[in-house]
């Protein structure tokens, strides 16, 4: 699961080896650290790794009722009408823009699977896309 939040971007998958447990990772060691904070008492005995060489390098291992408690406070947390509009105001430029990235393909996305003229002009592209390729070259 991917959280996109005004305090920062996280993934929670679980855990491998222990089905009652999540790992919850982030890019940014403050976004993770923002989401732990808001876990409740029981997270702090649970300590953020450095895992430089992963794809997420902060990762921190929580029962599934401690890491609910931190997606429940987001919600609860929430105190705006519009979410892209309150990212613009209240955070740094890079997030802002990398979230914008993120709203903008999941628009694509959902131009193209609503499908009618949307989805036929998206297949259409595809298709003249596919037939002006270049081929291989003389063998």
């Amino acid at each position: 699961m991917w959280v996109f939040a005004e305090n920062g971007f996280i993934s929670i998958v679980r855990h491998r080896h222990k089905p009652e447990f999540v790992l919850v990772r982030a890019r940014v060691e403050v976004d993770l650290g923002n989401f732990v904070a808001g876990c409740g008492e029981m997270a702090s005995h649970y300590a953020i790794e450095h895992t430089p060489e992963a794809d997420y390098p902060w990762r921190v291992m929580l029962p599934k009722g401690v890491a609910a408690n931190g997606l429940v406070r987001q919600l609860l947390d929430i105190d705006y009408p519009n979410f892209k509009a309150a990212i613009e105001e209240r955070v740094e430029w890079d997030r802002d823009d990398a979230y914008g990235k993120v709203w903008g393909a999941m628009r694509e996305l959902g131009d193209v699977l609503a499908g009618g003229e949307q989805l036929a002009a998206h297949w259409a592209n595809r298709l003249d896309e596919a037939q002006n390729k270049p081929g291989p070259g003389p063998k």
